[in-house]
């Protein structure tokens, strides 16, 4: 259908089989139409034989209003088009204000392009301003990089892109859903993306760039599974969020089951990629039963945000999870890597449990939970770590340029790995350069916790290792209970629970209502730490402590004004 005489098309009920286009548009071509409808049809086995829409190829002659498909069912078609993006094995869409794609199925469609990543399987759409898919489903389909691609007007730079009640399942090729261009908001609600297990070079579900746009914005990814994928054959994160460095933008992923990910020694597997955002919000969220393969350092949740940025991770569960040897399970890092202006921002982690946590393979540099390589404060509030075997040097937390750190309600229990190495920090280790520095561990509880037979590594600071600059450090504990920690460590350490060094002597020490027990202190006592302005301690009891040398207890500078109430020092040798 060309356009010339005509403003709209209702195509009503369709049933084509076998047919072939020279160029574009298996079944069906529509061009210079303002509206056009598909309602109630199915094509099956439509190709084309160089150009771009297998089964239906629509294109406006400047800027269209609306298409819209319903109920529409496209299978075994097959774009051929040297355009790679182009190539779009079931529908191709141009140059229309608005997309509409309801109720259909795109079935073993395939797009066959020159560049085989950039070719489309079931459908592409370009230069639009708002497009919806809703209760619709992508299966089995082969050769092109990417399933879907919705790629949104620079130009009109408003609307929307929204995903709703979508799967994407058994792709023998290539990613889930790419979304580029400028638009505000991009939404995926209750997909599924599944069954991604054949090998493939491209293995992302879902690929978020809005980097072009002008205004702020917002990326939401909710009530989303992904269950049963593979990694591809490069290092590349199943969730990929890409947003504008100059405007303020949101990304919420919330609600979403990430399961049975699995991940090999040349391509780790990733869950989650952000960069750019402002406010970044992990929520509900489950990770269980994934193995991630033994590869180079790719965390499992990376996010690379700007100064200012805002992350809050909470009510989330991350279970059963084998990590790569020199990998975090999070990391917080500036897109340029070490070396750069440290950058400021607050994260937030609420309401969390770490469970059953382990490094896959030789560990030759044991992974950690966080590794937060840029400045900013760190805050875990009702967290749960259990039996994981991370260990190193600072295996929950590992951070330079830190502003702040804050343990509310902390329950850390299980093994931990201890390398034939020094260590600093076993749980914690943290960089300051901040002038004042406060660190606050409240209602704090670590037990049963082990190290490696036989490891004579001497490591600085069993639980927490601080090292400033001579900035003053406000350190206040307030029911910290600590038992049975460090067991198997022949030359322990030095601080056995807390090492401070770098701090200036108008610092100040506060630990209230706190129990310390069966395990060792090395050189230097359960605390260790230079001269400070003032130290409190009261209600604090230390039970069963091995010492070396220089103190059971405690091992301090000079003290200007010590206070020490209702201490006992008992059994210890």
């Amino acid at each position: 259908i060309w356009g010339e005489d005509l403003t709209s098309l209702d195509l009503i009920g369709l049933d084509a089989e076998d047919t072939t286009a020279v160029t574009r548009g298996g079944a069906v071509y529509a061009d210079m139409l303002q509206t056009v409808s598909i309602v109630s049809s199915k094509i099956t086995q439509a190709s084309t034989n160089n150009g771009p829409g297998g089964a239906i190829c629509i294109i406006a002659d400047g800027t269209g209003t609306a298409v819209t498909l319903d109920d529409v069912n496209l299978y075994d078609c097959v774009a051929n088009n040297a355009g790679g993006i182009a190539s779009a094995g079931g529908l191709y869409v141009a140059n229309y204000l608005d997309v509409f794609v309801l109720r259909c199925n795109f079935v073993r469609n395939e797009g066959v392009g020159a560049n085989t990543a950039e070719s489309v399987n079931a459908l592409t759409v370009e230069n639009v301003e708002t497009f919806f898919m809703e209760n619709s489903e992508v299966a089995d389909c082969d050769n092109g990089g990417i399933n879907v691609l919705v790629m949104m007007s620079a130009v009109m730079g408003g609307g929307s892109a929204q995903f709703v009640g979508v799967d994407v399942v058994r792709p023998e090729t290539g990613d889930g859903v790419h979304v580029t261009g400028a638009t505000p908001l991009v939404r995926f609600v209750g997909c599924t993306f599944a069954n991604f297990t054949a090998a493939a070079a491209q293995r992302r579900a879902v690929l978020v760039d809005t980097s072009t746009a002008l205004v702020e914005g917002t990326v939401e990814v909710l009530l989303c599974k992904f269950d049963n994928i593979v990694s591809g054959t490069a290092e590349q994160s199943l969730v990929s969020v890409t947003t504008p460095s100059a405007e303020d933008w949101t990304v919420r992923i919330e609600d979403g089951k990430f399961s049975s990910l699995v991940g090999d020694d040349t391509s780790p597997i990733s869950a989650l990629d952000v960069t750019d955002a402002v406010v970044v919000r992990l929520l509900d969220c489950v990770f269980g039963d994934v193995s991630s393969g033994s590869g180079p350092n790719i965390p499992f949740v990376r996010i690379r945000p700007r100064a200012g940025s805002d992350i809050l991770m909470e009510d989330t569960v991350f279970q059963s999870i084998t990590l790569a040897a020199s990998r975090s399970l999070a990391l917080v890092q500036t897109r340029s890597g070490p070396g750069v202006t440290e950058i400021v921002y607050d994260f937030v982690v609420r309401n969390t449990s770490f469970v059953d946590i382990t490094p896959r393979g030789v560990v030759s540099d044991a992974p950690t939970l966080f590794g937060l390589l840029d400045g900013g404060t760190f805050t875990m509030e009702k967290v749960v770590i259990t039996n994981v075997a991370l260990g190193g040097e600072g295996s929950v937390l590992r951070q330079r340029f830190s502003q702040g750190l804050a343990l509310t309600d902390v329950k850390i229990e299980g093994s931990t790995v201890v390398l034939d190495l020094p260590y600093e920090g076993l749980f914690f280790s943290v960089v300051s350069s901040s002038p004042t520095y406060n660190m606050t561990l409240t209602d704090v509880l670590v037990i049963s916790t082990r190290g490696i037979e036989n490891v004579t590594a001497f490591i600085r600071g069993g639980f927490l290792h601080y090292e400033a600059t001579a900035q003053a450090l406000a350190l206040y504990l307030d029911n910290v209970k600590v038992d049975g920690a460090f067991d198997g460590i022949v030359n322990i350490m030095e601080g056995g629970f807390l090492f401070l060094t770098g701090i200036s002597s108008e610092s100040e020490v506060t630990i209230l209502d706190s129990d310390f027990a069966n395990f060792g202190a090395g050189t230097g006592g359960v605390f260790s730490f230079p001269s400070v302005a003032r130290l409190v301690m009261r209600n604090t009891d230390f039970l069963a402590i091995h010492s070396d040398d220089g103190g059971a207890a405690m091992k301090a500078g000079d003290v200007g004004q010590m206070i020490l109430s209702d201490v006992t020092v008992n059994g210890f040798s």
